[in-house]
């Protein structure tokens, strides 16, 4: 196998197609010491999605230490098609296994499966939820995966986002689990953070796709159920006015600027959101802007502030409700009251000090590259044995067809032998980068 030598940092091929989680994870994986290759994929097509490439992480460009054609094609990688359940291409399996040391996926658990038997690096499999419609073990299972090839599969790390989320999986599926906390960048979110003072006395909230997917016109029709009372403005991937729906407190898309803007209008958020299992990311995003957001007594972030800290009995100060009459209530309390909702904001800081930090998920992350690190070198040792076995098979001298005299047994290193070699010429290579 002719596998790259990995002298600096491992390479990492980055595969989603979630434009949130591309803008926060590939800088942050970056800066935790892995090369990046991004293969932002289409949200139904899973196939390299170019004007998402074109906007997101330009950063990884400057340190990916690879040939140009080399990087098109690993970003053409036709692995993740069809949902990852058409057979694994030689071709693509050889470049995988040249280039790259560690495969990211996220909603292809079949794949991630799949993976393990055939690359020689790591696969991290990174769950970020399915509310309470399905389980990552229902999909991989649908798909044909055989998660009883995860029990001999040392490559396979199940990455969760929330602490909670093995809870309902079927154990040979959360193998090595790590997690890596969901964050948020600040800098990202604009330059105008929510001001209680120019605050308006309407609600937002977020729930995108309402006319295509029903799914999110299930939330939709139930949100209106709850809160449809209170003034409301509903951002997020729409039609203006819902389209047929004729609705005028759906705002329509909106470019970034203008979303975080128009959010920071609002008072206050009820986000909609009920699951232990899945947290969308724009509740996390209105608390780091300063925006109050009530939320409901089940969902992950009630469950991770407890884990973070915070009493249960303590909660509805920082937010949490358990009834949709309740929600309303405190929110009819901060549209006429400007100093709740400005007190609110104030507590709800230990969201985004404590609970989706930054600086928690840099310190998981580099963890996790030395924990790759770990796997792969040990994978490597493992080859090398193998290697050293098979050639003691014979005890005579190959002669291959064709041939008058016998060839030369090659000569194998031993592991420790390498070793050493890999830091001489490391130092080497060391001294002549810094003296260029």
């Amino acid at each position: 196998m002719d596998r790259k030598l990995d002298l600096d940092k491992p390479l990492l091929l980055w595969c989603s197609s979630h434009e949130t989680l591309a803008s926060e994870e590939i800088p942050l994986f970056l800066e935790a010491g892995f090369r990046v290759v991004p293969l932002l994929t289409e949200f139904w097509g899973f196939t390299l999605d170019e004007e998402l490439d074109g906007v997101l992480c330009p950063d990884w460009k400057k340190s990916v230490g690879l040939p140009a054609d080399v990087v098109t094609q690993l970003q053409r990688l036709a692995i993740c098609r069809n949902e990852g359940r058409g057979p694994l291409q030689p071709e693509d399996l050889d470049l995988l296994n040249r280039y790259v040391d560690v495969v990211y996926i996220t909603v292809l658990p079949a794949l991630a499966v799949k993976l393990t038997q055939v690359f020689h690096g790591t696969i991290i499999f990174r769950p970020f939820g399915h509310g309470q419609l399905n389980t990552y073990t229902r999909i991989a299972t649908s798909f044909g995966a055989d998660l009883a090839v995860l029990a001999d599969a040392n490559n396979f790390i199940w990455c969760p986002i929330l602490t909670t989320l093995q809870e309902i999986e079927d154990p040979r599926l959360y193998r090595n689990p790590q997690l890596l906390s969901g964050f948020v960048t600040r800098s990202r979110l604009g330059s105008s953070p929510w001001k209680a003072d120019e605050s308006e006395p309407f609600v937002i909230e977020t729930i995108p796709r309402i006319e295509k997917q029903p799914y999110y016109a299930e939330m939709y029709k139930n949100y209106l159920a709850d809160f449809g009372d209170l003034p409301l403005r509903i951002l997020g991937g729409n039609s203006p006015r819902g389209g047929a729906l004729n609705d005028a407190r759906i705002v329509g898309r909106l470019n970034d600027e203008e979303y975080y803007r128009e959010a920071c209008r609002a008072r206050i958020s009820i986000y909609h959101g009920s699951s232990r299992y899945h947290v969308h990311y724009h509740p996390v995003e209105f608390m780091y802007l300063g925006i109050p957001v009530l939320f409901h007594k089940d969902c992950a972030i009630a469950v991770e502030a407890v884990r973070s800290g915070l009493d249960l009995a303590t909660l509805p100060e920082y937010g949490m409700y358990e009834t949709a009459d309740e929600a309303r209530e405190m929110a009819r309390h901060a549209l006429v009251n400007v100093e709740y909702a400005k007190a609110l904001s104030l507590k709800q800081r230990f969201f985004s000090a404590c609970v989706f930090d930054r600086t928690k998920a840099l310190l998981q992350a580099r963890w996790l590259r030395s924990l790759c690190a770990t796997i792969n070198q040990a994978r490597d040792n493992a080859r090398v044995a193998q290697s050293r076995e098979a050639a003691a098979v014979s005890p005579f001298p190959v002669v291959p067809a064709g041939d008058t005299k016998p060839t030369k047994p090659k000569r194998h290193w031993s592991v420790r032998t390498a070793r050493e070699l890999r830091r001489v010429w490391e130092r080497i290579f060391r001294r002549i980068r810094q003296a260029g």
